[in-house]
Formats: C-alpha cells, structure tokens, sequence
C-alpha cells in the first residue's frame, strides 16, 4: 500500500495511539474488568483498530497485544457471565414465543 495513502488516512498520533494504547493503559493501572474502559473502546472500535494495525503492516504487533490483554484478564470468568446471561435471555425468550 502507498505509504502517502496512509499517511493521510492515520496521521501519525493516530498511528502512535493504535501502537501504544495498551503501554499507556497498563502504565496508568486501568481495569481490565467488564464494561471498563478499555472493554468498551474494544466492543466499539477493535475492528477499526485491527484493520488500522493491518494497514499500517502491524498485524503480528496486534496479535501480541491481544495475547497480553489475555492474559491480563480472567477471560474464564467473563465467559462464564456471558453463559448465564445469554442463558437467562434464551430462557425468556424462549418461554415468551412458546406455543400455547
């Protein structure tokens, strides 16, 4: 890809922050808890943030940084959450469309 193209499109603080946002939050001890900062930038930007790493040829970087955040969390447990309220959700929805 031609690097003026991206240089226009991700200038380079934008570049900087998309390399270095785990750095800054892991210095500043943000939470890595459900619905906590970093866990909704994820639900409403990582796609953009993924493809931007791609684009800017960093895509081993982002792997690494998803492999760290991993291991950050208790990913057991919020998959574990996730089951009951998905459960919860089927329950209701499905006894609210049952047949008569």
């Amino acid at each position: 890809m031609d690097l003026t193209l991206i240089e226009n499109y991700l200038p380079q603080v934008l570049q900087y922050a998309c390399r270095h946002w785990k750095d800054h939050a892991q210095k500043g001890e943000m939470a890595l808890d459900d619905h906590g900062c970093i866990h909704r930038f994820l639900q409403k930007h990582f796609l953009h943030w993924l493809e931007s790493m791609s684009l800017m040829g960093r895509i081993t970087e982002a792997a690494i940084v998803l492999t760290k955040l991993t291991a950050m969390t208790d990913v057991r447990k919020s998959f574990l959450s996730w089951d009951v309220v998905n459960a919860d959700h089927e329950t209701s929805a499905s006894s609210s469309t049952a047949c008569a």
